[in-house]
């Protein structure tokens, strides 16, 4: 009985030694990157590879995407000549290298943020035109949303590699007008 208490411990203490070990190591994919913070405040970005990390002390906050990634939004306006329209915007956007600590610090939810500015340049843009000429200058929309996209979402560690204005929808009535 005597021997069989400090084998146990010893297994006990074995156990609790390799899962410490085995919980300190991690692997960051390619064009991804990991936020580490100690004890709850920021430490360092680990890029791709295998890293190593204090258990408990330590903890993996975020793995963040480097690629181009694709939000799609649709928007509806008004024209000048009254005829609601409904654009389908693709926004094709990506986390910059320096800007990992802002874009995972400094917003909760990136993709309501970018739709949001989307619908806010939409909204400026197509009241100004004609439902023809919202046809003809679908590029013009395109070059503003990626403007104001571009200005606002850098200081949150993003750029905006693309906008596309994929889809204009007139409504209803109107096509079946045309």
């Amino acid at each position: 009985m005597a021997l069989i208490v400090p084998a146990v411990v010893g297994a006990v203490l074995l156990l609790i030694l390799l899962w410490l070990l085995v919980s300190g190591i991690f692997v960051v994919n390619q064009q991804t990157a990991a936020v580490v913070e100690h004890f709850g405040r920021f430490h360092h970005i680990a890029q791709a590879g295998l890293h190593f990390k204090i258990p408990i002390v330590q903890r993996i906050r975020e793995r963040t995407s480097l690629r181009v990634q694709q939000l799609d939004v649709r928007v509806e306006s008004k024209s000048q000549d009254n005829v609601f329209v409904e654009l389908a915007i693709a926004v094709q956007y990506q986390v910059k290298p320096d800007g990992i600590q802002d874009a995972v610090y400094k917003l909760t939810d990136h993709s309501r943020q970018i739709e949001a500015y989307v619908f806010d340049v939409v909204r400026a843009e197509v009241p100004k035109k004609t439902l023809e000429e919202v046809f003809e200058d679908k590029e013009t929309i395109a070059i503003a949303v990626n403007e104001q996209l571009t200005e606002q979402m850098s200081r949150y560690g993003y750029e905006i590699a693309n906008v596309l204005v994929n889809d204009i929808n007139p409504d209803a009535r109107v096509k079946a007008a045309m």
